[in-house]
Protein backbone atom coordinates (compact mmCIF):
# COMPACT_ATOMS: atom_id res chain seq x y z
CA UNK A 1 0.00 0.00 0.00
CA UNK A 2 2.87 2.59 0.73
CA UNK A 3 4.32 1.75 -2.10
CA UNK A 4 0.79 2.91 -4.33
CA UNK A 5 0.53 5.73 -2.40
CA UNK A 6 4.23 6.89 -3.12
CA UNK A 7 3.42 6.08 -6.82
CA UNK A 8 0.08 8.43 -6.54
CA UNK A 9 2.85 11.33 -5.13
CA UNK A 10 5.58 10.83 -7.83
CA UNK A 11 2.44 11.24 -10.39
CA UNK A 12 1.27 14.58 -8.88
CA UNK A 13 5.00 15.99 -8.30
CA UNK A 14 5.08 15.59 -11.91
CA UNK A 15 2.01 17.76 -13.12
CA UNK A 16 3.57 20.37 -11.03
CA UNK A 17 3.92 23.40 -13.77
CA UNK A 18 7.53 24.99 -13.35
CA UNK A 19 7.37 27.92 -12.28
CA UNK A 20 4.49 26.75 -9.34
CA UNK A 21 5.47 24.71 -6.05
CA UNK A 22 2.74 22.98 -4.16
CA UNK A 23 3.23 21.80 -0.51
CA UNK A 24 3.33 18.26 1.37
CA UNK A 25 0.29 19.37 2.73
CA UNK A 26 -1.88 19.99 -0.93
CA UNK A 27 -0.45 16.68 -2.19
CA UNK A 28 -1.58 14.77 0.86
CA UNK A 29 -4.72 16.25 1.42
CA UNK A 30 -5.13 15.57 -2.70
CA UNK A 31 -4.94 11.98 -2.57
CA UNK A 32 -7.47 11.82 -0.04
CA UNK A 33 -5.35 11.62 3.33
CA UNK A 34 -4.99 14.91 4.66
CA UNK A 35 -2.98 13.76 7.51
CA UNK A 36 -0.47 11.86 5.29
CA UNK A 37 2.03 15.05 4.47
CA UNK A 38 4.91 13.70 6.24
CA UNK A 39 4.69 10.72 4.27
CA UNK A 40 4.66 12.73 1.02
CA UNK A 41 8.35 13.44 2.14
CA UNK A 42 9.54 10.26 2.67
CA UNK A 43 8.11 9.77 -1.20
CA UNK A 44 10.07 12.34 -2.23
CA UNK A 45 13.24 11.17 -0.23
CA UNK A 46 12.56 7.99 -1.86
CA UNK A 47 13.74 9.81 -5.25
CA UNK A 48 15.84 12.01 -4.08
CA UNK A 49 18.11 12.90 -7.74
CA UNK A 50 15.77 11.67 -10.11
CA UNK A 51 15.14 14.36 -12.90
CA UNK A 52 11.95 12.86 -13.83
CA UNK A 53 10.35 13.91 -10.72
CA UNK A 54 10.73 17.78 -9.80
CA UNK A 55 10.67 17.65 -6.15
CA UNK A 56 12.38 20.89 -5.87
CA UNK A 57 8.57 21.94 -6.26
CA UNK A 58 7.14 20.94 -2.87
CA UNK A 59 7.66 23.38 0.04
CA UNK A 60 6.93 23.04 3.84
CA UNK A 61 3.15 25.02 4.29
CA UNK A 62 5.03 27.99 5.02
CA UNK A 63 7.11 27.91 1.66
CA UNK A 64 9.96 26.86 3.37
CA UNK A 65 12.65 24.47 1.89
CA UNK A 66 12.85 21.73 4.26
CA UNK A 67 14.06 19.45 1.42
CA UNK A 68 16.59 21.13 0.92
CA UNK A 69 19.07 18.56 2.68
CA UNK A 70 18.11 16.15 0.55
CA UNK A 71 19.69 17.77 -2.58
CA UNK A 72 23.11 17.53 -3.99
CA UNK A 73 24.16 21.03 -2.11
CA UNK A 74 22.14 22.58 0.58
CA UNK A 75 21.14 25.59 -2.34
CA UNK A 76 20.63 23.16 -5.27
CA UNK A 77 16.69 23.57 -4.37
CA UNK A 78 16.39 27.10 -4.51
CA UNK A 79 18.91 27.81 -7.55
CA UNK A 80 16.88 25.42 -9.33
CA UNK A 81 13.40 27.01 -8.14
CA UNK A 82 14.63 30.40 -8.75
CA UNK A 83 16.20 29.45 -12.11
CA UNK A 84 12.27 28.70 -12.81
CA UNK A 85 11.27 32.15 -12.12
CA UNK A 86 9.77 31.44 -8.69
CA UNK A 87 10.65 34.43 -5.73
CA UNK A 88 11.10 34.56 -2.29
CA UNK A 89 10.90 36.48 1.00
CA UNK A 90 13.51 35.72 2.83
CA UNK A 91 14.14 32.01 3.36
CA UNK A 92 10.43 31.46 1.98
CA UNK A 93 8.86 31.07 -1.33
CA UNK A 94 5.78 33.26 -2.08
CA UNK A 95 3.09 31.09 -1.73
CA UNK A 96 0.92 33.66 -2.60
CA UNK A 97 2.50 33.85 -6.30
CA UNK A 98 3.89 30.69 -6.76
CA UNK A 99 1.38 28.09 -5.30
CA UNK A 100 -0.31 25.49 -6.97
CA UNK A 101 -2.77 22.86 -5.96
CA UNK A 102 -3.18 19.81 -7.30
CA UNK A 103 -6.26 19.08 -9.31
CA UNK A 104 -8.12 16.57 -6.69
CA UNK A 105 -11.27 14.67 -6.71
CA UNK A 106 -11.53 13.18 -3.02
CA UNK A 107 -10.98 16.71 -0.81
CA UNK A 108 -13.78 17.40 0.71
CA UNK A 109 -15.98 20.89 0.24
CA UNK A 110 -15.83 21.74 3.56
CA UNK A 111 -11.93 21.52 4.36
CA UNK A 112 -11.80 23.20 0.98
CA UNK A 113 -13.71 26.03 2.35
CA UNK A 114 -11.53 26.21 5.22
CA UNK A 115 -8.29 27.19 3.24
CA UNK A 116 -8.99 30.55 1.99
CA UNK A 117 -6.20 29.61 -0.69
CA UNK A 118 -8.49 27.20 -2.12
CA UNK A 119 -11.95 27.19 -4.20
CA UNK A 120 -13.09 23.65 -5.07
CA UNK A 121 -12.41 22.59 -8.11
CA UNK A 122 -9.61 24.92 -8.68
CA UNK A 123 -6.26 24.59 -10.52
CA UNK A 124 -4.05 27.18 -9.28
CA UNK A 125 -4.96 29.81 -6.88
CA UNK A 126 -2.18 32.33 -7.32
CA UNK A 127 -2.68 35.17 -9.35
CA UNK A 128 -0.70 35.29 -13.11
CA UNK A 129 3.17 36.23 -12.31
CA UNK A 130 4.21 39.49 -12.81
CA UNK A 131 7.36 38.31 -14.15
CA UNK A 132 7.27 35.76 -16.40
CA UNK A 133 10.06 32.74 -15.97
CA UNK A 134 12.15 31.67 -19.08
CA UNK A 135 10.21 29.16 -21.27
CA UNK A 136 10.30 26.09 -22.58
CA UNK A 137 14.08 25.13 -24.06
CA UNK A 138 15.61 28.21 -22.15
CA UNK A 139 14.39 26.91 -19.00
CA UNK A 140 15.63 23.45 -19.30
CA UNK A 141 19.12 24.31 -20.25
CA UNK A 142 19.07 26.51 -17.12
CA UNK A 143 18.11 23.47 -14.96
CA UNK A 144 20.22 21.55 -16.73
CA UNK A 145 23.02 23.45 -16.19
CA UNK A 146 22.55 23.53 -12.21
CA UNK A 147 22.15 20.31 -11.96
CA UNK A 148 25.13 19.51 -13.42
CA UNK A 149 26.90 21.91 -11.80
CA UNK A 150 26.23 20.62 -8.44
CA UNK A 151 26.97 16.99 -8.92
Amino acid sequence: MEGDFYEKVWELVRQIPPGRVTTYGDIAAALGSRSAAYVVGWALNAVAGRSDIPAHRVVNRNGELTGRMHFATPTLMRELLEAEGVRFDGDRVRLEEHRWVPPNQQMDRRSARSRADVSPGAQSPAPALKRQAPSGRARSVQVGQLRRKHR
